[in-house]
């Protein structure tokens, strides 16, 4: 009798220890659960807002007198090679806002169609309206 107990706790005991061995090579090498990394954001207080402020504004001062801010025009898409702050636009609008401001020929084509997510605007005078 003690020898059958004897082998029955060797067998559990090796049992065990090729459990761990497994269990061991299981979490070496099979990722038992990976998290995604963070997205990136371009929030409105990170660096690309404040880079996106700054060119919108030289680019308002560098065009202007060539073309006709009164209309409210978006620069960066007509400028596109000149303002290439990814994920935002840089907007001409009235302070405070008119009817023109509204109307979709004068907005940024690529924030309407949600290709950018953020916005600068600037007066006809390359203020700072607002940007998000």
């Amino acid at each position: 009798m003690q020898e059958q107990l004897k082998k029955n706790i060797l067998f559990v005991f090796i049992c065990a220890i090729v459990m761990i061995v497994i269990l061991f090579f299981v979490v070496q090498f099979i990722p038992l659960y990976e998290q995604p990394a963070p997205a990136i954001t371009k929030d409105v207080n990170g660096e690309f807002a404040g880079q996106a402020e700054q060119k919108c504004i030289a680019l308002c001062q560098l065009h202007t007198g060539d073309i006709n801010y009164e209309n409210g025009p978006c620069l960066s898409d007509k400028y596109s090679k000149d303002f290439t702050v990814t994920d935002w636009v840089c907007d001409i609008a009235h302070n405070p806002r008119t009817s023109i401001d509204d109307i979709k020929d004068n907005q940024c084509k690529t924030f309407i169609d949600k290709k950018a997510s953020h916005f600068v605007e600037v007066d006809t005078n390359c203020n700072l309206i607002k940007k998000s």
